[in-house]
């Protein structure tokens, strides 16, 4: 700033060199008054007055260069205005990419804290059933392959199924009702972490959704796939399912019926290309 200043500053010599040359024609006509005789200098007085229009002539210069002056201290003014501004919008650019940072790292430390609380929550699945050899117990992900045995004989298109019950929402229903204490916790938790995605000012919500889709056994996904299509899921979460393709690890082998597919938007299974609508990987 203080070089901006100096570079800036209007120069001074014309008034010096104007006030030293107003000053030298005055002391030289004073002098030159002053050793004429006493009769000569009457007429000399006389004629110094056009001395006096030379000085008003300076004086008219002078106000010339103030006017001078003063536009050039409006154009460095204008200068300062354009630089503070041009400061002004690069702090804020720059509080803007802090605000950004800082939603971002308070957002990953809310959404990695649910991501372990669910996976604690997937940890703690305590499934009973009995074996040949007496009670068996079965915890965390690989209860999953049991739920959708069970399932599987819960809703059996072709025979009549484990609940009595033929089509999907009653049988799965049934087989929701009986096993609510474990997965009713889980699905809650696993809608809120995705809703929670969506609903975050962050750029990228994709990525943050695959890292959870990651968490998710072969098991899970076909759990979840028929969960979607259930009342339990379908409102709600079934559309946070397609739009970010939670189902794209579905194995084809753990969908008893293929039709059930067609429920879905292809951008459920991880295929945007298909669905305009849907967001890319």
């Amino acid at each position: 700033m203080a070089e901006r200043e100096e570079t800036d500053s209007a120069p001074l010599w014309p008034v010096i060199v104007t006030l030293l040359l107003a000053a030298a024609a005055w002391c030289a006509n004073l002098y030159y008054g002053l050793s004429l005789e006493s009769d000569a200098r009457g007429l000399f007085g006389d004629m110094f007055g056009a001395v006096n229009s030379v000085f008003s002539g300076f004086a008219f210069v002078g106000v010339i260069y103030a006017i001078f002056l003063q536009r050039h201290e409006i154009s460095i003014a204008k200068k300062e205005i354009a630089y503070t501004k041009t400061i002004l919008d690069e702090q804020q650019k720059q509080l803007s990419l802090q605000n950004q940072e800082t939603k971002k790292q308070a957002f990953e430390s809310t959404y990695f804290q649910m991501v372990r609380l669910f996976t604690d929550i997937t940890n703690q699945i305590d499934l009973q059933k009995m074996g040949k050899s007496g009670m068996m117990v079965t915890k965390g992900k690989d209860a999953f392959p049991v739920f959708l045995e069970r399932l599987r004989k819960a809703y059996s298109p072709l025979e009549k199924s484990l609940y009595g019950g033929h089509d999907f929402e009653s049988s799965y229903e049934a087989f929701y009702q009986e096993h609510n204490t474990e997965l009713g916790h889980y699905f809650r938790m696993l809608y809120n972490i995705v809703a929670f995605i969506d609903g975050a000012e962050i750029e990228n919500q994709k990525f943050y959704a695959k890292i959870l889709r990651a968490q998710l056994s072969d098991a899970e996904v076909a759990i979840l796939f028929y969960n979607g299509l259930s009342q339990h899921g379908v409102q709600k979460f079934k559309p946070l399912m397609e739009r970010y393709g939670l189902l794209k690890n579905l194995n084809e082998r753990d969908v008893s019926v293929p039709e059930l597919r067609e429920r879905y938007k292809v951008s459920a299974f991880g295929n945007p290309a298909k669905d305009p609508g849907a967001p890319r990987d």
